[in-house]
């Protein structure tokens, strides 16, 4: 296999999340095609190397044994570890006592109950979904100086408008929007005027990228997925309704693709319907944004010394201030809420 070249130079562009992953499998970065900006290569773009590795890989995938270890493929050192099999008490029956998949399906460790609530004393193992969502945040954290604002919102015409929507098109022939999707769309238009929250910090600088294409977040068994919608700046609001319930429930039945769940640009994250009001979202690795948006709940607006009742929701904007300072993270929120505001234009 010829090695793969993303940089300029004869350099390779990589995360540093993705050093450690391949590391940890022994397995050479020139090998791995990235598919992140620039081509710069991710950490999910080794794992999912790693997965399809066939058993009998060659040998200069694997960059070496560890000392007094059997010898094995990068995807066997993953399977044992996930299913919790010390490679050292395996018999390997491949060439030259090779440890092959098969030698790990013989093997029967204790059973690991799937689906089950935790229980105190059980120890979670960080691997699979959760290991991955673990080693992302924490280097998120480590690679950028995330800072979050917290904006209150108006939702009366949002919430108006869709109650006539679920009377226009009772029909079903178009999808009523949800809260989020409206969200998602204000969110996509608001990036067109601020393009500093649509960006990627490489080694050279800020990039501002030219598509406009918005992950949104779905807890799923056992972790979470970012499903993307693609430019959807340019889609109409029944539309990205559409695709967002149907990539969400691809994510929950597990039937999604990895391409579907690659390329965001900016994400929208979720925690209105467990009744959270404010929290602090973590910026995923290659954005400089990351929007939360809380529950919809009653306010006040005084008028004349006269309360009035109004729907608000509370949106928590997470962004990473290497690229961009306070105010414009705080014009970009003020710009969603006039969008909010009028949401006739959403439709479109």
């Amino acid at each position: 296999m010829a090695p793969f070249a993303n940089g300029t130079g004869g350099r390779l562009l990589s995360s540093p999340n993705a050093r450690r992953v391949a590391a940890a499998a022994d397995v050479a970065l020139t090998a791995v095609r990235g598919t992140g900006p620039g081509g710069r290569i991710l950490s999910e773009d080794v794992e999912e190397f790693l997965a399809a590795l066939p058993d009998d890989l060659p040998g200069d995938l694997v960059v070496s044994v560890p000392p007094g270890g059997a010898a094995s493929s990068p995807l066997v050192r993953k399977l044992a570890k996930e299913r919790g099999i010390d490679l050292a008490d395996v018999s390997g029956t491949g060439p030259g006592g090779r440890i092959r998949r098969s030698d790990l399906d013989a093997v029967n460790p204790e059973p690991v109950r799937r689906n089950a609530a935790p229980q105190p004393g059980d120890v979670l193992p960080l691997t699979g979904m959760r290991g991955t969502i673990a080693r992302r945040m924490h280097a998120s954290l480590q690679e950028m100086a995330q800072l979050t604002h917290g904006y209150e919102v108006r939702m009366d015409a949002v919430v108006s408008l869709r109650d006539r929507l679920k009377v226009e098109w009772a029909d079903g022939e178009l999808p009523v929007p949800s809260l989020n999707d409206f969200l998602v769309k204000a969110a996509a238009l608001a990036l067109r005027e601020h393009p500093l929250l649509n960006a990627t910090v490489r080694e050279d600088g800020v990039h501002l990228l030219d598509g406009i294409h918005v992950g949104f977040a779905v807890a799923v068994p056992g972790g979470l997925m970012v499903p993307v919608i693609e430019d959807a700046v340019a889609l109409a609001l029944p539309e990205i309704a559409r695709r967002s319930k149907a990539l969400a429930q691809a994510a929950r039945e597990g039937r999604i693709s990895p391409v579907q769940l690659e390329g965001a640009t900016f994400t929208v994250t979720s925690l209105g319907g467990y009744g959270v009001d404010f929290f602090t979202p973590v910026v995923n690795p290659g954005n400089v944004a990351i929007l939360g948006v809380g529950r919809l709940r009653d306010g006040v607006e005084w008028v004349d010394d006269r309360p009035l009742r109004t729907r608000v929701l509370t949106l928590s904007l997470t962004f990473d201030h290497r690229a961009v300072d306070g105010a414009p993270a705080a014009e970009y929120l003020r710009t969603v809420g006039e969008l909010l505001s009028r949401p006739l234009r959403l439709l479109m």
